[in-house]
């Protein structure tokens, strides 16, 4: 099958050809609806010599409608371009408020951290110092329980000792005694 450009479409007419009528059939897409003789520009500004045919007004129309479509979108990407700016700024915004925020505690918490290490460090040299102190106290103690044992053993010594002499003076008085209970009984005698 052999395809052929319709004459019409370009606005010629060839010889023994009628004009398309407005009950014909047309071809193509294009709506019967629409009136066979059109002007001569379209709504593109595109000046078509002669009639416009029918199909190519349909064209018309839904190029005009896919502009409509095309322009409603981009003023939606215009419109989400922005809104995704904004919220790139507004996530840009808290980042740097979060950063900084984040900075501070960090800062923070290595000062606490070296004030806890410092008190913790002036806490370990006091307690090792009062270690020093106890040893040195518990050396005097420990000095002064010997000097009470030495005393003690010399108390309990000399108390033996006391106890001993007085024991053998309490043994010469009575001696001394009966010596002399002896003597005046052999003087009595």
């Amino acid at each position: 099958m052999q395809r052929e450009l319709d004459p019409h479409l370009f606005g010629t007419k060839l010889s023994g050809e009628r004009p398309p009528s407005a009950d014909a059939a047309p071809t193509g897409h294009a709506d019967p609806a629409l009136p066979a003789r059109m002007s001569s520009q379209t709504s593109l500004g595109l000046k078509v010599p002669g009639p416009m045919p029918p199909g190519l007004k349909a064209m018309e129309v839904l190029i005009q409608q896919l502009r409509l479509q095309l322009q409603a979108s981009e003023k939606r990407h215009e419109i989400l371009v922005a809104q995704i700016q904004e919220l790139s700024r507004a996530t840009a915004t808290r980042f740097e408020r979060v950063s900084q925020a984040f900075t501070r505690l960090e800062s923070s918490g290595a000062q606490q951290f070296q004030e806890l290490n410092s008190k913790y460090s002036g806490v370990v040299s006091k307690v090792n110092e009062r270690k020093v102190q106890d040893a040195k106290v518990q050396e005097m103690i420990d000095r002064h329980n010997n000097i009470v044992r030495g005393f003690e053993n010399r108390l309990t010594h000399m108390q033996r000792v006391i106890s001993e002499q007085e024991l053998r003076l309490h043994n010469a008085q009575a001696a001394l005694e009966d010596a002399r209970h002896e003597l005046q009984k052999t003087r009595r005698s």
